[in-house]
């Protein structure tokens, strides 16, 4: 388990699969169903990043219905809080809130700080997703912080781009650039797979500033990041970046992550008719036309 958790760690999905279905099956033969609960959790997480979204939330039930029937908090809280995740993803807000809500009362029953301030971030994301922007504001502020504090830095990177996600949503530009920097610098070491997403959001920055042309430019940049490793969720982020600066629209399928569907709230400030940043401008300052079915003519 542990081997699967460092591989988790350093974002190689396919080989900590690998490593702890084996680990699964080891526990399982020997009755340990605590070891078994852990693996499963962490075999959750490998699963969750590469898209498996079902095998994730199955394997996370089962590991908190057990570390419940053996009173195991250490495997109970982050099984809670992970479906919570999950079911985010899923754009099952409520079933988000319920798990979110719980796993973090239950971490701060037993003084569980990491998780706790997991926990609470996705409470951030969960309040953005509902697009009540205001709470989702406060609790990016006072998560990130907890993150810092905490030398969580990985987390610490993703809620700074959650929150610059947020900022462009609520049309705060130059809040979302210096947020994405946040995030790139703490991200770009810890958790690779995000980089191409930074240069898509911040490609974002810049066209709102009407620089079309480097916009076009960092979504370039992001599309040369896209490795083959690269989750196909992380890819959508880059893929409908690139239908707005094409075709001033974006394609209307369901993302399956998280990131996907905080990054649509941004994009939709750009599509907007009855919004100045729906006619986007080019790097002379001139207002774009926006034909009817969406086409950007400069």
């Amino acid at each position: 388990v542990g081997v699967g958790n460092a591989r988790c760690a350093r974002s190689e999905w396919g080989q900590a699969v690998e490593v702890l279905t084996p680990a699964l099956e080891d526990a399982a033969e020997a009755g340990d169903a605590v070891l078994r609960a852990r693996a499963e959790c962490v075999l959750a997480s490998a699963r969750f990043n590469q898209g498996g979204l079902d095998d994730a939330r199955t394997l996370l039930e089962r590991a908190a219905r057990t570390a419940g029937e053996h009173e195991v908090p250490s495997i109970k809280v982050p099984a809670t809080i992970s479906l919570g995740v999950v079911a985010l993803a899923q754009g099952n807000l409520a079933a988000a809130g319920v798990h979110l809500d719980g796993g973090v009362r239950l971490a701060e029953q037993v003084d569980d700080q990491h998780w706790a301030a997991m926990g609470r971030s996705y409470q951030a994301m969960h309040a953005h997703l509902g697009e009540n922007f205001e709470l989702a504001a406060e609790r990016y502020v006072d998560s990130h912080a907890e993150l810092k504090t905490l030398g969580l830095r990985r987390a610490t990177g993703v809620c700074s781009f959650a929150w610059a996600l947020l900022a462009l949503a609520r049309e705060r530009w130059a809040d979302a650039e210096e947020l994405l920097h946040r995030a790139d610098a703490d991200l770009c070491v810890t958790c690779p797979d995000y980089v191409p997403l930074i240069h898509s959001a911040m490609a974002l920055t810049i066209l709102a500033a009407g620089r079309k042309a480097e916009a076009g430019q960092r979504l370039a940049h992001a599309r040369a990041l896209c490795a083959a490793t690269i989750p196909a969720s992380f890819a959508w982020l880059v893929e409908r970046a690139e239908e707005l600066l094409a075709h001033g629209a974006f394609g209307d399928d369901e993302p399956n992550s998280i990131e996907g569907r905080l990054f649509r709230l941004a994009l939709r400030r750009f599509t907007e008719a009855e919004h100045p940043h729906s006619l986007l401008v080019d790097s002379e300052g001139a207002r774009a036309r926006v034909l009817p079915e969406g086409t950007l003519l400069d």
